[in-house]
């Protein structure tokens, strides 16, 4: 289960710098934030049905909520850090900046990504008891 979560991680990171330099590269590229997330749900899903055969469907629902609840701190936080690097005017603060212009979904600022992403790793550890 650690391996698939730092797989899901690793995922999340390189997702959010091929975002970055996708909306990096012209300001005015469609917004494909349904795309995005039917990417995610087939990753997550992928990922969480790949735990070995003695974890219950209950086990598998936590696991990918558990990997949802993360997604945001990393991805978010990479983002950020990835537009900051290809422009200094964008995202002051990096990794922790929040965002005023997003047309995304649900976005969410520095303090409830870590809620979220600390919730899910709550999770993940009450797995492995």
């Amino acid at each position: 289960m650690i391996l698939i979560t730092l797989i899901f991680i690793v995922y999340t990171c390189l997702d959010a710098i091929t975002q970055a330099f996708y909306y990096d590269s012209n300001p005015d590229t469609k917004d494909i934030h349904g795309l995005f997330l039917a990417q995610r749900a087939i990753v997550v899903a992928s990922l969480s049905f790949n735990l070995p055969s003695d974890y219950s469907y209950t086990h598998i629902g936590i696991f990918a909520l558990a990997l949802c609840l993360i997604y945001s701190f990393f991805h978010n936080g990479v983002y950020y850090f990835s537009r900051h690097t290809l422009n200094k005017n964008i995202y002051p603060k990096g990794f922790f900046s929040n965002s005023e212009t997003s047309t995304a979904v649900m976005e969410f600022g520095i303090g409830f990504r870590t809620a979220l992403a600390i919730l899910g790793f709550i999770f993940l550890y009450g797995l492995t008891l």
